[in-house]
C-alpha cells in the first residue's frame, strides 16, 4: 500500500489545479465558483489522507488526528457545496443567493466540522497495513451527519436528473448526463467504501471515496474541453442574452405568426407563453392606422428601426415601445421569418412628460423672473432673451434684439469689451455697462457661461443679467459721501485749529486791556482806546459764538423760519447805515439800492434771518475787500412763473478761484483754508447764510474771478404782506432821549449779577427809581409792594418761578405795565413765547445800549405814536 499516499497526493494536486483552472475560465460565473469550491473540498480531503493513509510507522496518532481534522473541512463541506453546484448547474442561481438557503448549507457543515474537531464523529484511530483507520462514534451526531450527507447528495443528483429531462438542447443534455454519471459513480463508490464496508468491520480495505471523486473531476475536465462546459459558447451566450435581455424579442414566421418570445416579453406584457406562441402578431398590436402600416411592413419582411408605437398587454393596457424589425434568413439566404425587438419606453415617456412639465415651469420662471436672461451665438449675436432683459435694455420686443451683437453694438464703453476679452466673459460674476435703446447706459452684473461641443468648439453663450445701476449710483454716492466726510474732517481740523486762534485772540484783547485799565495813571485818551479795543474784541467773540450756536442749531434741526411781515427797504437802509462808518474807515465806498416803493417792500419772510443774511454777506465783502467799493441791494425777477426778490452784494475784493466757489458755502471753509490764512473768522458765516436762504425758499450762489472781486446773489419769494409799512423817524429820539421821556420807575428782574449791573447802568440815566429782583417770586412781591412801576426788564431764566410764569401772574393783575423780556437763549420761537406770556417786547443777550434804548423809546417816547414794526433790528430808520 505504499503507493496509496502518492495517489492521494496526486489527487490533492490535480484537484487544486483544476479549481484554479475553473476559476480562471470565468471568475464571475456562480457555476464556475461552485465547481471550483467542489474541487477545493476534494483537494483538502486528499491532502489529509496523504498522512492518514500512509503506512509509515513514524507517523503517530496525534498527527493522524490533526490531518483527519484538516481533511474533514473537505469531506464534511462536500455535500453542501455539491448541492450549491447542482442548483447553479440547473440555472437556479437565484436560490443559491437566498438567505434561507445559505443558512443551512453554511451552518450544518460548520456544526459537523466542530463536532469532528471535538472528537464526536470519526474517533479511535487504529493503525492498519495501509495506514490508519477511524471508527464512527456511536452517537446521534454520527447518524445526523450520515443523514445530512445522503440527503444533500441525493437531492443534488435528483435536481440534475430533473433538469436533464427538461432539456431540449443536445449539448446541454450531454453535459447533464456526464455530470449525473460521474456524480453517481463517485457517490455510490464512496458510500460503499467509507460507510458500508467500514460499518461491516472490514478495515483491511482503505476508504477511497476521495479517490473515487477524482472521477468527478476528470469528467468535469472532459466536459470543459469537449462541450466547452463552464465556458461561454455563442449558442449559450445567445440563449443567455435573449433570456436575460430587458427588451422584448418576438420571433415571427413568414405569415406574422409568433413562433417564440423571450421572458421579458411575457413578464412586461403579462402573458403566458401559450397565450402568444402560435398567435398572429396582431394579438399584441393595438388597432389603429399606424399599426396597420407597421403590420404590413412586417409581413412584407421589410426592415425598420426605432419606430415608436405601443403593444397591448394582457390586462388591456397599451405599453409604449420603440421597436425594430429585420428579416431572418436560412443558410441559403432565403427569408424564413422576421424578428421583432422592442424596448419598453414607459419610463422614458414619463420622464419626457415630466421634462416637458419641467420645461414649462422653467419657461414660466424665466419669463417671470426679474433678472434678464439671454442666449447668444458663438459670435455674440442674440438668439433668445426674456422680458426682463428687454426691460433692462429698453426694447419692446424680442425681434428688435434678434441678431444684434451684444459685444459690438450694446457695450456702452469699448474699454469694457477689451477688458472682458482679456479677463474672460465666462467668469462667475462680472459687471459692465450696456447701451440701452435710448442711448443711455445701464450698469449690469452678468453671470454667464459657455456651452461647448464635443470637439471643444463654442456653441453658444448664456447668462443671467441683473440691473445694478441703482447699486452703482449708491456706490458712487457713497464714495462722494466718503470724500465729503474726509473733506469735512479735514475742514473741521482746520476749523478747530482756527477756532483756537479766533477765540484766544479776542479773549487776549479783552483780558489784556481790561488789566491795563487798572492802571490809575492812564490818560483819558488811553482809557477810551482800551475800552474800544475791549468792545471790538467782545463783539468779535460774540460773533464767533453766535455762528457756532447757529450752525449747531441748523445741524440739529432746531432752527426754524419765523415768517411774518418784514420791511425790506428798512432793512437795506439799516444795514447801509450800520456798516457805512466801518467801510469809510477803510477808505472805501458803500452803496445800496432799493427798487420798490415803500408800500411794496413789506413782504412775508423771516426778518431776523434776512437781516442775518445781508449782514453776513456785507461783513464778508468788507473782510475780503481792501480798496474800491461795496454795493448791495435787490431787484424783482421772474423765476419759474413766480416773482422773486434777487439780492446782491458786489465787492472789488480779492475774488474767489473757480475751484473754490462751490466750497465757500460749506462749513468751516473760507476762500483760502491754508495755514497762512490772513483773514479772521471761523468759516461758518456763508454756510449759515446758505442754510437761512434754503429755509426761506430761495437759493444762493456766487460769481467771481480770482483778483477781480465777487458778486453774491440770493433769492427770496416775493410775497407782499398786504399792508402798508409804517415808517417812523426816530433820529431825534435817539439823539436826545432824556429830553423826550419822563423819568421811569424800573424793576430789573435778573439773577446774574454782571448782567444786572450792566442793565442798571443803561437805564440809570432816565430812571427815577430802580428796583432789583433775583427770582420770579421776588418780582411778584416787589410789584405788589411798589405800585407805579413803569417798566419791568424780565429775565426769562430765573431760579424758582421763571420769567414766563412771573409775567403771567403780573398780567392777571395789571395789563398796562410795560414788560420787556430778556434772554440769553435767543432760540427760534422765544419771541413768540414771550409775547404769548404777556411781554410787550423782547431783546436777546448780549444787550446793547442802542437796542435797549430803541425799545424803551418805542414804548415811552411821547412823540412815538406809531409802531415801528416787530423786528428790533428794524426799529430805527436813520436819515441818509
Amino acid at each position: 500500500m505504499i503507493f496509496l499516499p502518492f495517489l492521494h497526493f496526486f489527487s490533492f494536486i490535480a484537484s487544486a489545479a483544476l479549481a484554479v483552472f475553473i476559476f480562471y475560465r470565468d471568475t464571475r460565473s456562480l457555476l464556475n465558483r461552485m465547481s471550483a469550491f467542489l474541487m477545493i473540498c476534494y483537494s483538502l480531503w486528499n491532502f489529509g489522507d496523504v498522512i492518514v493513509h500512509n503506512p509509515d510507522r513514524s507517523i503517530n496518532i496525534e498527527l493522524v488526528i490533526i490531518m483527519q481534522n484538516i481533511a474533514s473541512f473537505g469531506w464534511i463541506s462536500f455535500a453542501s457545496v455539491f448541492l450549491s453546484f447542482a442548483l447553479a448547474f440547473t440555472k437556479n442561481q437565484n436560490i443559491v443567493r437566498k438567505k434561507w438557503f445559505l443558512l443551512p448549507v453554511v451552518l450544518l457543515p460548520a456544526l459537523f466540522i466542530y463536532l469532528q474537531l471535538t472528537n464526536n464523529l470519526s474517533v479511535n484511530p487504529v493503525r492498519q497495513p495501509y495506514g490508519w483507520s477511524l471508527d464512527w462514534s456511536d452517537s446521534v451526531w454520527t447518524y445526523l451527519f450520515f443523514s445530512y450527507y445522503l440527503i444533500f447528495t441525493l437531492l443534488s443528483v435528483s435536481i440534475i436528473l430533473v433538469f436533464c429531462r427538461r432539456l431540449k438542447d443536445s449539448n446541454e443534455k450531454k453535459l447533464s448526463k456526464i455530470v449525473v454519471v460521474i456524480s453517481m459513480v463517485g457517490i455510490l463508490a464512496g458510500t460503499l467504501m467509507d460507510v458500508v464496508i467500514q460499518n461491516m468491520g472490514i478495515y483491511r480495505i482503505p476508504p477511497l471515496t476521495n479517490l473515487m471523486v477524482f472521477i468527478f473531476g476528470s469528467g468535469i475536465l472532459y466536459a470543459i474541453f469537449k462541450y466547452r462546459f463552464l465556458t461561454i459558447t455563442p449558442t449559450i451566450a445567445a440563449e443567455s442574452i435573449v433570456s436575460a435581455m430587458d427588451e422584448f424579442l418576438i420571433l415571427l414566421d413568414q405569415e406574422g405568426v409568433i413562433l417564440n418570445v423571450n421572458k421579458a416579453t411575457l413578464a412586461t406584457l403579462q402573458y403566458k407563453r401559450a397565450d402568444l406562441e402560435g398567435k398572429s402578431i396582431t394579438a399584441v398590436l393595438p388597432q389603429n392606422d399606424s399599426v396597420a402600416d407597421l403590420y404590413a411592413k412586417i409581413i412584407e419582411k421589410k426592415s425598420f428601426t426605432n419606430r415608436e408605437g405601443s403593444f397591448r398587454a394582457g390586462n388591456g393596457q397599451n405599453i409604449p415601445v420603440i421597436f425594430s424589425s429585420s428579416p431572418v434568413r436560412d443558410n441559403l439566404g432565403s427569408v424564413i421569418g422576421s424578428v421583432l425587438i422592442a424596448r419598453d419606453i414607459t419610463e422614458r415617456k414619463k420622464a419626457e412628460l415630466a421634462l416637458n412639465e419641467s420645461n414649462e415651469v422653467y419657461r414660466n420662471l424665466i419669463e417671470k423672473m426679474p433678472d434678464g436672461v439671454y442666449k447668444t451665438s458663438h459670435d455674440g449675436q442674440v438668439i433668445e432673451v426674456n422680458p426682463a432683459m428687454l426691460k433692462i435694455l429698453g426694447f419692446s420686443s424680442k425681434e428688435e434684439l434678434m441678431g444684434i451683437s451684444i459685444g459690438k453694438e450694446l457695450y456702452f464703453d469699448p474699454m469694457d469689451r477689451e477688458r472682458l476679452t482679456i479677463e474672460g466673459i465666462d467668469k462667475d460674476l462680472i459687471s459692465y455697462r450696456l447701451r440701452k435703446k435710448d442711448g443711455n447706459e445701464v450698469w449690469v452684473e452678468d453671470h454667464g457661461w459657455y456651452t461647448y461641443s464635443d470637439s471643444g468648439e463654442i456653441l453658444f453663450h448664456e447668462g443671467i443679467i441683473r440691473d445694478i445701476s441703482e447699486r452703482k449710483q449708491a456706490e458712487k454716492e457713497l464714495i462722494i459721501a466718503k470724500e465729503k466726510a474726509e473733506e469735512s474732517d479735514r475742514l473741521k481740523s482746520a476749523f478747530l485749529a482756527n477756532m483756537s486762534h479766533e477765540i484766544r485772540t479776542p479773549m487776549n484783547g479783552i483780558l489784556g486791556f481790561a488789566d491795563l485799565l487798572k492802571n490809575p495813571n492812564l490818560t483819558g485818551e488811553d482809557q477810551k482806546n482800551y475800552i474800544e479795543i475791549i468792545e471790538k474784541s467782545g463783539e468779535r467773540m460774540l460773533s464767533i459764538i453766535n455762528d457756532i450756536i447757529d450752525i449747531s442749531k441748523i445741524e440739529a434741526g432746531l432752527m426754524k423760519a419765523d415768517i411774518r411781515e418784514s420791511n425790506i427797504n428798512e432793512q437795506i437802509e439799516y444795514v447801509y447805515y450800520f456798516f457805512k462808518p466801518e467801510v469809510e474807515a477803510k477808505g472805501m465806498k458803500l452803496y445800496y439800492s432799493n427798487s420798490l416803493m415803500a408800500d411794496e417792500s413789506v413782504i412775508k419772510t423771516d426778518p431776523e434771518k434776512v437781516f442775518a443774511i445781508l449782514t453776513n454777506l456785507v461783513k464778508n465783502a468788507i473782510k475780503y475787500t481792501k480798496e474800491g467799493s461795496i454795493e448791495f441791494g435787490y431787484e424783482i425777477v421772474q423765476s419759474d412763473q413766480r416773482l422773486m426778490m434777487r439780492f446782491f452784494v458786489r465787492d472789488t475784493g480779492i475774488g474767489i478761484p473757480k475751484d473754490r466757489q462751490a466750497m465757500v458755502f460749506e462749513r468751516f471753509v473760507q476762500a483760502d483754508v491754508s495755514g497762512k490764512n490772513a483773514y479772521q473768522g471761523a468759516g461758518l458765516g456763508l454756510s449759515i447764510t446758505r442754510a437761512y436762504v434754503d429755509m426761506l425758499g430761495g437759493k444762493i450762489w456766487v460769481e467771481s474771478d480770482a483778483g477781480s472781486g465777487s458778486v453774491f446773489y440770493f433769492t427770496l419769494p416775493y410775497i407782499v404782506a398786504g399792508r402798508k409799512p409804517v415808517v417812523a423817524d426816530n433820529t431825534a429820539a435817539l439823539e436826545k432821549p432824556e429830553a423826550e421821556m419822563k423819568k421811569l420807575k424800573v424793576l430789573i428782574a435778573e439773577d446774574d449779577e454782571t448782567s444786572k449791573k450792566l442793565v442798571y447802568t443803561f437805564v440809570r440815566e432816565f430812571s427815577q427809581e430802580i428796583l432789583e429782583a433775583r427770582t420770579g417770586n421776588e418780582v411778584i412781591d416787589l410789584f405788589h409792594d411798589n405800585p407805579g412801576i413803569d417798566l419791568i426788564l424780565m429775565d426769562i431764566q430765573m431760579p424758582g418761578l421763571n420769567g414766563y410764569e412771573a409775567t403771567r401772574k403780573i398780567r392777571q393783575e395789571n395789563k398796562d405795565v410795560i414788560i420787556i423780556a430778556q434772554t440769553a437763549f435767543a432760540q427760534a420761537g422765544d419771541r413768540e413765547k414771550s409775547i404769548e406770556a404777556g411781554c410787550n417786547d423782547y431783546i436777546s443777550k448780549p444787550i446793547s445800549k442802542e437796542k435797549l434804548m430803541a425799545l424803551i423809546h418805542k414804548h415811552f417816547n411821547p412823540h412815538n405814536n406809531k409802531s415801528f414794526g416787530e423786528d428790533p433790528v428794524c426799529q430805527i430808520k436813520t436819515k441818509k
